[in-house]
């Protein structure tokens, strides 16, 4: 991000950033669409995520894997504070007083499409520093009921193993 400025052309209007009214509540919808039944919706709402972070800086692509990775997360309060393992209505809960219960299958390949995208975007060591927190969300999904997350969540984890940045042996 050093040195590196976005600039935006709107006819003969320059901008620094998108406008507000177009990102005030873009994320929203888009992570809405993201969990959307179709496929065709998923997809294009990832493509749309894609154009927003290629044109924001690398800042708004790291809050946007730390939403992800918490909207993965789900987190929920185990009764009892217990560490048994609940049943989960897509997947399973690993239990204990904080437990991650798995996304619905059609809101976690949405997300996990993204984070594919944005684990292209990010350098290496910025993606180092949530290395435990991907790990630790990607490992559950490998669980998940979903074939195709557990499919999806493998080629992350191939991703993050073959990472490698311009210029790096």
């Amino acid at each position: 991000e050093k040195g590196v400025k976005v600039r935006l052309r709107f006819g003969s209007e320059e901008l620094e950033a998108l406008p507000e009214f177009i990102t005030l509540h873009l994320k929203d919808l888009l992570f809405g669409a993201l969990a959307h039944q179709q496929l065709s919706v998923r997809e294009n709402a990832a493509k749309a995520f894609s154009c927003y972070l290629s044109r924001a800086p690398l800042r708004e692509t790291r809050v946007c894997l730390a939403e992800v990775i918490r909207k993965l997360q789900n987190r929920v309060d185990a009764p009892d504070g217990g560490g048994e393992e609940r049943e989960g209505g897509s997947g399973r809960s690993c239990g204990r007083a904080s437990a991650v219960e798995l996304v619905e299958a059609f809101e976690a390949q949405g997300l996990l499409s993204l984070v594919s995208d944005v684990l292209e975007r990010l350098p290496s060591r910025v993606i180092l520093q949530e290395w435990d927190a991907l790990i630790v969300t990607f490992s559950h999904y490998l669980s998940h009921s979903a074939s195709t997350v557990r499919q999806a969540c493998s080629s992350l984890f191939l991703k993050l193993m073959a990472k490698s940045d311009p210029g790096s042996p």
